[in-house]
């Protein structure tokens, strides 16, 4: 099945490389409507009701991993309610670091949190 909308989940310590990783999607495919926080959310909204809604609207939840995601409650928060209400195949990783360095939640122990090319930028 086509992706053609996502939530991308991230912890804001990590926001600088998660635009670049963003800003690459959007070059390979222009049509794919990406929730991203900052660019989206608008002043006034009710934030955290938003956030929800557009997990439960997109195809699939990019969960930018890393130990600031790990320990981020809003990932948290974020990645469950996805497992929750839309099952773990709408959960796809995008590792910031390495499994040995950050390993994946044990409820997505069945998805591949690793990347050949971690090795190279990590």
């Amino acid at each position: 099945q086509d992706i053609l909308s996502a939530f991308v989940s991230y912890a804001s310590q990590d926001r600088a490389r998660v635009a670049g990783l963003i800003q690459g999607m959007r070059k390979a495919r222009p049509e794919m409507d990406i929730f991203f926080d900052v660019t989206a959310l608008r002043s006034g909204e009710d934030w955290e009701q938003t956030l929800f809604r557009e997990i439960l609207r997109r195809d699939i939840l990019f969960l930018c991993w890393s130990r600031n995601a790990k320990n981020s409650p809003w990932v948290d928060q974020e990645w469950h309610y996805a497992l929750e209400h839309k099952g773990i195949q709408a959960i796809e990783p995008i590792p910031l670091e390495p499994p040995d360095l950050c390993p994946p939640p044990s409820e997505l122990s069945k998805k591949h949190f690793n990347d050949s090319l971690l090795y190279i930028t990590g």
